[in-house]
């Protein structure tokens, strides 16, 4: 299994209500190089701050048609990519946003198999590619996101 960070754009997100949303499902021209089992934490920014926003365990890769199909939804309805993500049965959990730029600077990429840290400054043009990153720093993600610090109102 691997770890991957993934950039959302703020426009998917429901700032009034994120909590309605599951985290089911993703999309990326980028998610090609995901396998069954690995990790995706997804982040976004708003007004020049950062927010995790959760994490999908990945049951499978499928194109739009199919995931509209696995989701009951229709392929209009979903953001267009060739690639989507779904989650694993029983982990999807509601979408939340967790003020996260000081976690962030905690987080290594992996590059060339050598573990490096996130570079400053931390801003949203820095995680606009899904990257890789250790399994310590997934573990700090999801300590990020059991702590909360959720946005009552943004």
């Amino acid at each position: 299994m691997s770890v991957y960070l993934s950039y959302w754009k703020p426009a998917r997100v429901d700032w009034a209500n994120p909590g309605a949303k599951v985290l089911n499902h993703a999309a990326s021209q980028q998610y090609h190089k995901l396998k069954s089992g690995d990790r995706v934490y997804l982040l976004t920014a708003r007004n020049d701050e950062m927010y995790l926003l959760g994490a999908i365990t990945v049951d499978a890769i499928v194109n739009q048609v199919e995931a509209a199909a696995r989701l009951g939804r229709k392929p209009e309805d979903l953001w267009q990519s060739d690639y989507h993500i779904i989650a694993r049965n029983g982990t999807a959990k509601p979408l939340q946003l967790t003020r996260c730029e000081d976690v962030l600077r905690q987080i290594e990429f992996i590059t060339r198999n050598i573990a490096e840290a996130i570079k400053e400054p931390i801003t949203a043009q820095r995680f606009q590619s899904m990257r890789q990153i250790t399994p310590t720093s997934a573990s700090i993600l999801d300590d990020a996101l059991a702590m909360g610090d959720r946005l009552i109102s943004p």
